[in-house]
């Protein structure tokens, strides 16, 4: 629209400044005004009004889309603002989840041969394994043990754990901040060796491995 209202004005201007071109716009005579202006008068006077009505009208429609604009720029803007914190709330709720899926944080092997006793050994401390409660022991048993893995217990803390060939893990059940030691309880002379995952939700966020996650300063006990 406006370029069509520049058009008209450059035309209007250029047809008012030609009419007035070299010649006389009025008569310098006593007659009343209406008849002193010229026929070029005539012709500059109507197309120098007309430039003028346009020229405002121009301003006005200009000021109202700079302001439609304006208006448009902060409602994107504030749509904008809307969706990023929306992402955001989006993206703290799905990190909340993530750090609530346990993953593994220790890979512990047992076996028999060796006389340790049902002491289970952290693989990446090399200290005896201490869980906590809510995190969970996956195994796989090998050797005669596999037939018969109910008669193969986890002790962790105070509680014993029966294993099981159709789950083969278990959830520890405690305290939360309590470490509790883990042994193998089983009966003498059946010889095995098994592999465990330690899964935890807590653990997998902190930077170094079997730091408890309180009364740090005291070591689980374990039963001989």
């Amino acid at each position: 629209m406006l370029l069509v209202i520049n058009i008209v004005l450059l035309a209007l201007g250029t047809i008012g400044a030609l009419a007035a071109f070299g010649g006389e716009c009025w008569k310098k005579t006593d007659e009343p005004l209406r008849k002193r202006i010229t026929l070029r008068g005539w012709v500059a006077l109507p197309c120098l009004l007309a430039a003028l009505g346009l020229g405002i009208t121009k301003e006005v429609v200009s000021t109202r889309m700079a302001k439609a604009a304006a208006e448009e720029a902060a409602r994107v803007q504030a749509d904008l603002q809307a969706k990023l914190e929306t992402a955001a709330r989006v993206q703290t709720d799905l990190r909340a989840k993530l750090e609530k899926i346990p993953k593994a944080i220790d890979h512990p092997f047992y076996e028999t041969i060796g006389g340790r006793d049902g002491v289970v050994y952290s693989s990446e401390s090399q200290h005896p394994l201490v869980v906590y409660g809510g995190e969970i022991i996956e195994y796989q048993i090998l050797g005669d043990g596999e037939k018969q893995p109910n008669s193969i217990v986890f002790e962790v803390g105070t509680r014993r754990y029966p294993l099981s060939s159709q789950t083969r893990s278990v959830q520890v059940i405690g305290v939360p901040g309590d470490a509790m030691p883990v042994r193998l309880v089983y009966p003498h002379g059946l010889t095995f060796s098994m592999k465990m995952t330690l899964m935890s939700a807590v653990r997998a966020t902190t930077s170094s491995f079997g730091t408890p996650l309180s009364n740090s300063h005291e070591k689980p006990v374990l039963k001989k």
